[in-house]
């Protein structure tokens, strides 16, 4: 369609400049018929703002999160986020549906004290249940539940790039956002000039589970920036794990879909140094 473009609008004026953005190489090439073609470096010099460019698509957001409790984030996030896994499968979820149990419940919860979960005692304070935290931290019990059950990996996401956000050049991102009457969320987002990178959060290690987070990133991705996108997810897949490793779920994604160095998948073992790896990411 494209070829087809170009030769009727030459047809009809001989004269025609075209222009189009090489992804690749971050330059805007113009190309006219009578002198060699341009090319200028538009790199991060185009910095659309997050609303803008949802603007741009019909979209409206109805809601995004704040960073909730960063520095809990941070202890989570290095060194005991399985062993945290653990135990919110065995103290906020029932069995055998494995559902987060009810709030008249949730609010009795016994708060994690015991090794490995010690540094985290001086956050609790005085609290003992999970219903005297959420009051203690503003907020209810079962939000709080499900913060503890996995929304804090997409806080802890949004802090990894915002440590490298001024040396990869990010100026805008957006968290837990929803749009349109909330018929779709992006859990993390960020801008490089104009270039979209969204990440999609899950503390499960199936590479089911996985694909579908990446699926789902990537249909968002393509919605709001385009072909030219970058998508990722930050899970619990393990390198130890020969089905289910991060690389083994990268390569069976672009293999079915037909896409080279379009995901990343960052895994257990580079969530401790999370913010190395998105700057790798971003910069690549």
């Amino acid at each position: 369609m494209a070829v087809h473009a170009y030769k009727a609008v030459l047809d009809a004026n001989p004269y025609s400049v075209f222009s189009y953005l090489d992804a690749r190489s971050l330059k805007l090439v113009i190309d006219e018929r009578a002198s060699s073609s341009k090319r200028i470096s538009v790199g991060v010099s185009v910095r659309p703002k997050m609303e803008e460019l949802f603007a741009l698509h019909g979209y409206n957001k109805n809601s995004e999160k704040e960073i909730f409790m960063p520095e809990v984030c941070k202890l989570l996030g290095n060194g005991i986020f399985g062993s945290f896994r653990k135990w919110c499968d065995e103290n906020l979820r029932s069995t055998p549906s494995k559902q987060i149990i009810k709030k008249s419940e949730l609010k009795n919860v016994h708060l994690p004290v015991n090794p490995p979960f010690e540094n985290l005692i001086s956050f609790w304070g005085e609290c003992k249940t999970l219903g005297e935290l959420a009051n203690k931290w503003g907020t209810h019990v079962d939000e709080l539940a499900r913060w503890f059950d996995g929304n804090w990996l997409e806080h802890y996401t949004l802090l990894a790039f915002q440590e490298v956000a001024k040396e990869c050049e990010i100026h805008d991102h957006i968290l837990g956002a929803q749009f349109n009457n909330n018929k779709f969320e992006l859990d993390v987002a960020v801008l490089k000039g104009y270039e979209l990178f969204v990440v999609s959060c899950t503390t499960m290690d199936k590479k089911a589970a996985v694909k579908q987070k990446l699926f789902e990133a990537y249909v968002r991705g393509q919605q709001l920036g385009g072909d030219e996108a970058k998508i990722g997810v930050v899970c619990f897949a393990s390198e130890t794990s020969p089905n289910a490793s991060p690389e083994r779920i990268k390569k069976e994604i672009e293999e079915e879909w037909h896409l080279e160095d379009k995901f990343r998948v960052f895994g257990a073992e580079q969530i401790p140094n999370l913010s190395m790896h998105l700057k790798e990411w971003l910069t690549s």
